[in-house]
């Protein structure tokens, strides 16, 4: 079998195409992510670590699905707050249930509870859930300091909440 030229000429431009892509996509000297330090402003000393930009946006002003299955089984998040935004955990609950929520933040951040009513939280509290329903655990500046958000933003502040099923709800009777 014999090749025209045309045949040869294709030939040689495919193979010189196929190196160089191959060039082309070589992976070349990979830049190492620079790291910024998280504004960790009033945590403990077990928060001062080192994350990329990328992973802090990642986290600021998320929302999150929680599931409370077993008694005492503690489910532990991390987060950022920025600006006039919240961080939202979002959990189905059932009445007569009791959630201990223990929050690791600055002062300048608190929580509410959104469910039938608001329910402002302190830290380290235990609530009794009164009707079955979604509940929407909000992390957020306090007013003041949201006002002051409003008008130029700062960094993103980090905190970790904890939560933990206290008590089940009581057994419904059968009918």
């Amino acid at each position: 079998m014999q090749l025209t030229t045309n045949s040869k000429k294709l030939i040689i431009a495919i193979i010189a195409t196929t190196i160089l892509g191959v060039i082309l996509t070589a992976p070349s000297t990979p830049e190492l992510p620079s790291e910024s330090v998280a504004n960790t402003s009033g945590q403990s000393a077990g928060q001062d670590f080192l994350l990329d930009p990328t992973t802090v946006k990642s986290l600021t002003n998320l929302t999150q699905n929680i599931q409370l299955h077993d008694l005492n089984d503690t489910q532990q998040y991390r987060g950022y707050v920025q600006g006039v935004g919240y961080s939202s955990y979002q959990l189905l609950a059932e009445q007569g249930q009791k959630i201990h929520f223990q929050l690791e933040a600055s002062d300048n951040i608190e929580m509410l509870l959104y469910g039938t009513n608001i329910v402002p939280l302190s830290n380290n509290t235990e609530y009794t859930i009164p009707e079955n329903g979604l509940y929407d655990l909000r992390i957020l500046y306090k007013p003041s300091v949201e006002l002051e958000q409003a008008k130029k933003s700062s960094a993103p502040e980090s905190y970790r909440i904890a939560f933990t099923l206290k008590a089940k709800a009581p057994a419904r009777p059968q009918q």
